[in-house]
Protein backbone atom coordinates (compact mmCIF):
# COMPACT_ATOMS: atom_id res chain seq x y z
CA UNK A 1 0.00 0.00 0.00
CA UNK A 2 2.92 2.23 0.65
CA UNK A 3 3.98 2.12 -3.20
CA UNK A 4 0.73 3.10 -4.36
CA UNK A 5 1.01 6.17 -2.32
CA UNK A 6 3.92 7.28 -3.14
CA UNK A 7 3.38 6.45 -7.10
CA UNK A 8 -0.57 9.07 -6.66
CA UNK A 9 1.39 11.28 -4.51
CA UNK A 10 0.29 11.12 -1.22
CA UNK A 11 3.37 9.55 -0.16
CA UNK A 12 5.50 12.73 -1.37
CA UNK A 13 6.70 15.57 0.29
CA UNK A 14 5.63 18.72 -1.63
CA UNK A 15 8.42 20.88 -2.96
CA UNK A 16 10.46 23.56 -1.57
CA UNK A 17 8.60 23.32 2.25
CA UNK A 18 11.92 22.48 4.39
CA UNK A 19 14.84 21.79 1.95
CA UNK A 20 16.81 24.84 0.45
CA UNK A 21 17.52 24.87 -3.45
CA UNK A 22 20.75 26.91 -2.57
CA UNK A 23 22.66 29.07 -0.94
CA UNK A 24 23.87 32.89 -1.27
CA UNK A 25 26.57 34.66 0.32
CA UNK A 26 25.80 38.66 0.98
CA UNK A 27 28.42 40.95 -0.51
CA UNK A 28 26.36 44.59 -0.35
CA UNK A 29 22.73 45.75 1.55
CA UNK A 30 21.04 48.85 -0.13
CA UNK A 31 17.90 50.34 0.83
CA UNK A 32 16.63 49.63 4.44
CA UNK A 33 17.44 45.81 4.15
CA UNK A 34 15.16 45.23 0.92
CA UNK A 35 18.02 45.13 -1.64
CA UNK A 36 21.45 42.73 -1.59
CA UNK A 37 23.93 42.04 -3.84
CA UNK A 38 24.18 38.43 -3.55
CA UNK A 39 26.99 35.98 -4.34
CA UNK A 40 25.16 32.54 -5.72
CA UNK A 41 26.84 29.86 -3.47
CA UNK A 42 25.57 26.81 -5.13
CA UNK A 43 22.02 25.79 -6.71
CA UNK A 44 19.58 27.58 -8.84
CA UNK A 45 17.87 31.37 -7.41
CA UNK A 46 14.66 32.18 -9.45
CA UNK A 47 12.43 35.50 -8.42
CA UNK A 48 9.38 34.03 -6.57
CA UNK A 49 11.93 31.70 -4.22
CA UNK A 50 12.03 32.48 -1.03
CA UNK A 51 15.20 33.52 0.97
CA UNK A 52 15.52 32.47 4.70
CA UNK A 53 16.85 34.44 7.71
CA UNK A 54 13.97 34.39 10.64
CA UNK A 55 11.52 34.75 8.32
CA UNK A 56 11.11 33.69 4.82
CA UNK A 57 11.34 36.58 2.42
CA UNK A 58 9.93 36.08 -1.04
CA UNK A 59 12.50 37.28 -4.48
CA UNK A 60 10.98 40.35 -6.29
CA UNK A 61 13.25 40.58 -8.67
CA UNK A 62 16.59 39.61 -10.12
CA UNK A 63 19.08 42.00 -12.12
CA UNK A 64 22.42 41.38 -13.11
CA UNK A 65 25.14 43.94 -14.90
CA UNK A 66 22.07 46.72 -15.22
CA UNK A 67 18.84 44.01 -16.64
CA UNK A 68 16.53 41.62 -15.57
CA UNK A 69 17.29 38.59 -15.68
CA UNK A 70 14.86 35.07 -15.06
CA UNK A 71 17.31 32.96 -13.00
CA UNK A 72 20.53 32.87 -11.61
CA UNK A 73 23.09 29.70 -11.08
CA UNK A 74 26.06 29.23 -8.85
CA UNK A 75 29.04 31.75 -9.44
CA UNK A 76 26.70 34.57 -10.61
CA UNK A 77 27.23 38.29 -8.65
CA UNK A 78 23.00 39.40 -8.88
CA UNK A 79 21.18 42.51 -7.06
CA UNK A 80 18.31 40.98 -5.01
CA UNK A 81 15.03 42.94 -4.54
CA UNK A 82 12.94 41.40 -1.96
CA UNK A 83 9.67 41.65 -1.29
CA UNK A 84 10.02 42.78 2.36
CA UNK A 85 12.53 43.56 5.37
CA UNK A 86 15.51 41.10 5.51
CA UNK A 87 18.03 41.47 8.46
CA UNK A 88 20.94 40.80 7.01
CA UNK A 89 24.49 41.84 7.29
CA UNK A 90 27.31 41.78 4.19
CA UNK A 91 29.15 38.13 4.68
CA UNK A 92 25.66 36.15 6.07
CA UNK A 93 24.88 33.42 4.04
CA UNK A 94 21.09 32.84 3.40
CA UNK A 95 19.12 29.34 2.61
CA UNK A 96 16.66 29.86 -0.78
CA UNK A 97 13.35 28.07 -0.56
CA UNK A 98 11.48 27.16 -3.34
CA UNK A 99 7.62 28.63 -2.32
Amino acid sequence: MGLLRYVFGRGRKKAGTDNPVGRIKILRTYGEGTGLRAEIIDGLVYPGYRLSRKKRVPIRRLRMEGRDVDFAVEGDTVDVSLEGELNAEPGDTLEVYIV
